[in-house]
């Protein structure tokens, strides 16, 4: 072969593989987003039942106001998707949550992807989110 020719192959190869390289990491950063909308999805549906759980008076098994006593249903805590843990105070509720779908993991490509949250019932919106891997 001619010198011609092997430049061009070794161009070839080195374009190649930076595209390669270039594609896998759109794929990591893409499924790194979905888990983070997924864990956040989640929480979301978990302040809605205990919004819901607020709202209802004591004898009809409600907070009467507050989120003391709220127990989030254990199909909304783990799914094939999203683990989340919650810490229920009176006015607030603290999330922990891990993306744990198919063992994708997060920035440092270790742990999986890690989210923690606070919602504030008075305020009625989300006090904090803190993307942490």
């Amino acid at each position: 072969m001619g010198q011609q020719q092997l430049t061009i192959i070794a161009l070839v190869v080195f374009i190649t593989g930076f595209a390669m390289y270039g594609a896998q990491r759109t794929i990591d950063w893409v499924n790194q987003t979905h888990d983070r909308d997924m864990i956040l999805l989640q929480m979301n549906i978990v302040v809605t039942e205990a919004k819901k759980y607020a709202a209802k008076i004591e004898s009809l098994g409600g907070g009467q106001g507050d989120f003391i006593g709220f127990k989030a249903p254990k199909n909304l805590l783990k799914t094939d998707e999203v683990w989340l843990t919650v810490n229920v105070r009176k006015n607030r509720l603290t999330f922990q949550g891990f993306g744990v779908a198919r063992g994708r993991k997060g920035r440092d490509k270790k742990t999986p992807v890690y989210v923690v949250a606070e919602y504030h019932r008075l305020q009625d919106r989300w006090t904090s989110i803190t993307y942490v891997n």
